[in-house]
């Protein structure tokens, strides 16, 4: 150990920067991961600390290094020369604020504005000065410590090596011994077996935009499985999403409620214990209920497994030897960035995603394991989510390691969009492959015929179309307008058909649960679409993600959107298109049409109510009669 009185050298200043960033990191490592346990309430999250005092310890360590380099420089200078002890503090104090101001802006952002927002000067002002005070804290309870003896075994570089190993050590048992979770499904097998009926399988594939497929009128690929797939049933082509992002929106798919209901909206937001899931309606109806999830949002940590015996998250090979949990660091958000964008000269799926041939893997290995059950049964693609991938063939294997994804560039120039298009369209490709694995496989097992499937998706992506990319921004029917395919057991008195009607993702639950016979729980805002009287006049959707508040309400002629004055892409607070006139949404006509503006915005004040759970009174609605009528059936109008 070093004399704390001693002044400093060269060498001092390299291993008492490096000794205080090891320490520093190891504690903002904990109350980072502490802040990610509260937030999400999942003991799995456990295996944060370890990680991230391993890794925050070594980046810190080596940042701490560098500062001391700096410090020598500083003390030649200036000639100030300190005491050992003096500065350390120095040091210990620079390097636990820098790590802990860059994680509270990103924690702040997420738990405290919920994603409403981009941070203001207020926001980083409130950020520094509680940090400020924070670091004063830590560094008076250093000063106490230091009395005892314990802080001078910390300052010297070998000694931070030594509680580094230790807090590593410690925190590694203490995740194993609370940090794997295991679930034993209940023991259904004599409740699941030879009770009749049909089983359930609901695809839902990330990312899917409604005008891609060849069935639904596009030319420049062939999606085959999709359309016989879409021959065998009833091929929704309007369907709307309520959100257009993955959260939020499959979220409505499972439980037939609008995203201010089921609140599952924001990147840190969980799915309440009280939403009641399509999937735990089934499983009470004495159902096994499996699912296959492949997008980290739809996760345990999100409560996207409730209501499922079995359900299966098929974890990404995450850069940095990462795990699920860690995956929330945001140090790690940021070292994968840095890595997509400068030293990644490849892109392969399993460092975001499990591509799709992996997802059949593990749920064909399942139907051959439990064809006897009666099941419901989720199965989540990613393809064609980005990054958007250059294929050598269409089928498995084809990945060249070209893609384009949006963690390596969140704002590409406008000339790559058609390259970028024409990579989705061969994942889609892909995707449909894989598909029609799956189908044959259920129907050369006599599966096919006597299940009910549902595909769906949970949202599209843009392409330029409105100057902007990616999903989760804006409400334009390219991220809103997804597939809807119903295919009945054969035993359902049906004609494969095209429906042309407007429908609604919160539609397909209580659709689903209705082919099975069991009633549609009385919180769900969704409809049975077999047995409604005529289509919606007005379809609802929303968004509030990263500082992206958005609400819309549709109908055949007009789309109205409004956006949050200060939303980052840059939308206009209002805007009215005529969807006869201009499907693609060019033309905003709110600046031309303030009578027709307001009449919409009272109807989406209306929409508004009924999404959070709120009654509308009848004598002072604009809703045309049917959708009273509607709303008035399932509570909604007093």
């Amino acid at each position: 150990m070093y004399d704390m009185k001693k002044r400093f050298s060269f060498t001092d200043h390299l291993s008492t920067g490096a000794a205080a960033g090891i320490i520093a990191g190891m504690l903002v490592a904990v109350w980072e991961s502490l802040t990610v346990i509260f937030s999400s309430g999942d003991i799995v999250e456990i295996w944060l600390i370890p990680y991230g005092v391993i890794l925050y310890a070594l980046i810190t360590g080596v940042v701490g290094f560098c500062v001391g380099i700096g410090g020598f420089v500083v003390d030649k200078l200036l000639r100030i020369n300190p005491k050992r002890s003096t500065g350390f503090i120095i040091y210990f104090a620079f390097m636990f604020m820098l790590p802990s101001l860059v994680v509270a802006r990103y924690r702040y952002f997420q738990i405290i504005l919920n994603d409403a927002r981009p941070l203001g000067i207020l926001d980083y002002l409130i950020i520094l000065i509680v940090f400020s005070l924070f670091t004063i804290i830590v560094l008076l309870i250093w000063k106490l410590l230091s009395g005892v003896g314990v802080v001078r075994m910390m300052a010297g570089f070998w000694g931070a090596i030594v509680w580094f190993a230790g807090v590593a050590i410690i925190a590694l048992v203490v995740a194993g011994i609370y940090g794997t979770r295991t679930v034993t499904p209940p023991d259904k097998q004599a409740l699941a077996e030879n009770l009749g009926g049909n089983n359930v399988i609901m695809i839902i594939v990330d990312t899917l935009r409604n005008d891609r497929l060849s069935v639904n009128g596009y030319d420049k690929i062939e999606t085959p499985y999709f359309d016989s797939f879409a021959a065998d049933g009833i091929n929704y082509i309007n369907c709307i999403a309520q959100s257009s992002w993955t959260k939020p929106q499959i979220a409505t798919i499972l439980n037939g409620m609008y995203p201010s209901s089921h609140r599952a909206q924001s990147k840190a937001d969980v799915m309440p214990d009280g939403v009641v899931t399509i999937a735990e309606v089934y499983q009470d109806k004495g159902y096994y209920t499996v699912g296959f999830a492949d997008n980290v949002n739809l996760s345990e940590s999100f409560n996207f497994h409730q209501g499922f015996d079995e359900y299966y998250f098929l974890k990404p090979d995450y850069h940095f030897y990462a795990t699920e949990s860690a995956f929330k660091l945001s140090l790690y958000a940021t070292l994968r960035a840095v890595h997509e964008t400068f030293f990644s000269d490849e892109v392969w799926p399993e460092h975001f995603y499990q591509p799709a041939e992996v997802v059949n893997e593990e749920a064909l290995k399942w139907l051959d394991a439990n064809r006897d059950k009666r099941f419901f049964m989720m199965l989540h693609y990613m393809d064609p989510h980005d990054p958007f991938f250059k294929h050598s063939e269409i089928g498995p294997n084809s990945f060249t390691g070209v893609g384009y994804a949006r963690a390596a560039n969140q704002n590409p120039p406008g000339d790559v969009a058609q390259t970028y298009s024409d990579a989705y369209d061969e994942d889609i490709l892909y995707n449909d492959y894989m598909l029609g694995e799956v189908i044959q496989y259920l129907k050369n097992n006599d599966m096919y015929y006597n299940s009910h499937i549902i595909l769906t998706a949970d949202h599209g992506e843009e392409f330029y179309e409105h100057g902007g990319w990616w999903h989760g921004y804006t409400l334009y029917d390219e991220g809103i307008r997804v597939p809807l395919m119903i295919k009945p057991a054969s035993e359902v008195p049906f004609e494969p058909h095209t429906d042309t009607t407007m429908v609604r993702s919160i539609d397909v639950a209580p659709t689903t649960l209705a082919l099975s016979g069991i009633d549609i729980p009385e919180s769900w805002h969704g409809e049975n679409l077999f047995a409604r009287a005529e289509e919606p006049e007005w379809i609802f959707s929303e968004e509030d993600l990263a500082g992206h508040i958005l609400r819309s309400i549709r109908s055949r002629e007009w789309k109205y959107i409004i956006a949050n004055p200060t939303n980052p892409r840059g939308l206009e607070p209002q805007e009215l298109y005529n969807m006869v006139d201009d499907p693609g949404e060019f033309n905003n006509l709110a600046p031309t049409m303030p009578e027709k503006v307001a009449e919409l915005d009272k109807i989406l004040q209306d929409f508004e109510l009924i999404a959070q759970g709120k009654a509308v009174d009848e004598q002072e609605t604009e809703l045309d009669e049917a959708t009273i009528q509607r709303l008035k059936a399932l509570g909604y109008i007093k």
